[in-house]
């Protein structure tokens, strides 16, 4: 949404979201490709090819663009490789569809298969994850780059001076703070560069450049 901003209006982006994900601070966030433990088939991304496999929605960026991206850098591409491609609506959707065999694989964005698992839904140990990566301290199993988390931005037309002011206050909330306990958030930071966002949206054909 905010790369679409950017594009056609000319929106800059002024500071950063950090998130709060399962009490942990996170900047940024990616998507995770997997498919069941009990599963002997697949037990690479290269083994997707010819098998069945559930997204969340066709705009969710971390629950499917994401994969979709690094899919495509492997030399699958999911509109053609699979033999059912579909999308579940909601991320735990797509992890019981994969859970109870409905669909061979699947991708959610980072951080929902623990969630499940705190809520004893799942069990981590009931899936495989696929094309697994590691990304400095990163705390959830991903499988694809990791990307900014939400910017704040400013419109073109907005001062510097006041876009200043607003970083300014939102940097001085605490996660202590009602507000950002309602948001379930830490605080802001300075902006990261979303400029891989836009790569991919480039290389994808979606958003801003569908």
């Amino acid at each position: 949404m905010f790369i679409t901003a950017k594009v056609k209006y000319g929106s800059k982006a002024i500071a950063t979201m950090i998130n709060s994900r399962q009490g942990k601070p996170l900047k940024s966030f990616g998507g995770v490709i997997f498919t069941s433990e009990e599963n002997d088939e697949i037990n690479s991304v290269n083994d997707l090819s010819g098998k069945t496999f559930m997204a969340v929605k066709k705009s969710s960026f971390g629950g499917w663009q994401m994969a979709y991206m690094e899919l495509l850098d492997i030399g699958i591409d999911p509109l053609k490789d699979f033999t059912k491609f579909e999308f579940g609506g909601k991320h735990d959707n797509v992890v019981l569809a994969v859970q109870n065999g409905v669909i061979d694989a699947g991708t959610v964005r980072t951080d929902t298969l623990e969630r499940m698992a705190a809520a004893g839904t799942v069990e981590l140990s009931e899936f495989k994850i696929l094309n697994s990566k590691k990304h400095g301290d990163f705390p959830f199993v991903h499988s694809t780059a990791l990307y900014p988390e939400w910017p704040i931005a400013k419109t073109k037309g907005t001062s510097d001076q006041i876009a200043g002011n607003v970083v300014a206050a939102l940097k001085q909330l605490k996660s202590t703070d009602t507000a950002a306990k309602s948001a379930k958030i830490i605080g802001w930071t300075d902006a990261l560069d979303y400029q891989g966002v836009e790569d991919l949206q480039i290389k994808l054909k979606v958003g801003a450049y569908k």
